[in-house]
């Protein structure tokens, strides 16, 4: 692969990321996603069929879970690790794009048309 096919592939992903971002923003700002309660899952339930994200804190420490929520360009993240069963905030910027894609699945699968 050439250097100018890489930097027209790096030009894409950009803009494919940006959309699904655009995308889940518009979709969920005035109606949120609520994939589960957190009250009433248990880790049997298929909890780790949600989509993932993990939040590296101020002092280095590490939080994995799924996302419960989504509402525009904030998540809520249940905690799945030590951590279990507490919720963390976090943007769309933070989740990996694999995660957004699933949860376009979602959002595809509530939609009307």
């Amino acid at each position: 692969m050439k250097k100018t096919e890489i930097a027209e592939l790096k030009e894409f992903a950009y803009d494919i990321i940006g959309g699904v971002q655009k995308a889940i923003k518009e979709l969920t700002a005035e109606n949120p996603l609520i994939l589960f309660d957190k009250d009433k899952i248990e880790e049997d339930d298929g909890l780790y069929d949600y989509p993932f994200g993990y939040v590296v804190g101020r002092h280095g420490e590490y939080i994995s879970g799924q996302v419960m929520k989504v509402q525009g360009d904030e998540f809520v993240l249940f905690a799945t690790g030590d951590n279990y069963g507490e919720t963390f905030d976090l943007e769309i910027s933070q989740l990996p794009f694999e995660s957004l894609v699933t949860i376009l699945d979602y959002l595809e699968e509530r939609s009307a048309e």
